[in-house]
């Protein structure tokens, strides 16, 4: 049975980057940068030749080797290397999936849910009524969100027991729900309608190359407002 690995195997990156120090393989990025820092060019970035010579350090000195993985954030020497003109450190392609959908929108829903929640401006119950009573389409029959827990609510790095599809269309329906209490907390509305505009614009099948700016400074301005209403950590996705 073929088993289907993430982009990170097969660039020889870490899979789990909690231990590494470098988290990204964009980037150099440790975690205390990416508390503090939310555009590409406050990073440095990584080139062929600096992947080289990690792959050098790792391979040179195997009994350091869990030091230089952890250091440099690699595994191993990718097979994609073998490809002529093929760069691991710029020809990846992003996994929306795992990087959006099963984490940063994830984690922006667990926490704009949660607030709304713990300070009695709508409850789970009526929530969940929604998304039950909800009028779905076709296309949707089979990503229809399950119901979020109380336990679900208990722990921000789970995706509020929901697959990715369940995340994107929850979120979507959590939009038409407590629009009519966001003057509430306009703060936290604003958190989710960011990442929510984020997610569409990766999510298009086409972009004008005149929003790539636009959503760069998006992306700045959702992980600030992250940081100021919830006072949480950004996680490397």
């Amino acid at each position: 049975m073929l088993t289907l690995q993430p982009v990170t195997y097969w660039g020889g990156y870490k899979e789990s980057v909690g231990g590494a120090k470098r988290k990204c393989r964009d980037c150099m990025a440790d975690f205390d940068e990416i508390q503090t820092k939310f555009r590409e060019e406050d990073f440095q970035l990584r080139d062929k030749e600096m992947h080289d010579y990690h792959l050098q350090q790792l391979e040179g000195n195997p009994e350091f080797y869990t030091h230089f993985s952890k250091e440099y954030g690699i595994t191993k020497r990718s097979v994609l290397l073998d490809a002529p003109y093929f760069d691991v450190t710029d020809q990846l392609p992003q996994d929306i999936m795992h990087v959006i959908l099963e984490g940063a929108l994830s984690r922006t829903l667990f926490f704009v849910i949660t607030y709304f929640v713990r300070n009695s401006i709508f409850t789970l119950k009526d929530l969940n009524a929604f998304t039950l009573n909800f009028n779905y389409g076709y296309a949707e029959q089979k990503v229809k969100p399950v119901f979020i827990t109380d336990d679900d609510l208990k722990n921000s790095h789970e995706n509020l027991g929901q697959t990715a599809a369940q995340v994107w269309l929850h979120s979507r329906l959590s939009l038409f729900f407590a629009e009519p209490f966001s003057h509430h907390c306009p703060e936290v509305w604003e958190v989710l309608l960011t990442i929510l505009e984020i997610t569409a614009i990766c999510l298009s099948k086409k972009v004008s190359i005149n929003i790539l700016g636009y959503l760069k400074v998006l992306v700045e301005e959702h992980l600030q407002m992250f940081k100021d209403v919830f006072n949480e950590n950004i996680t490397p996705k």
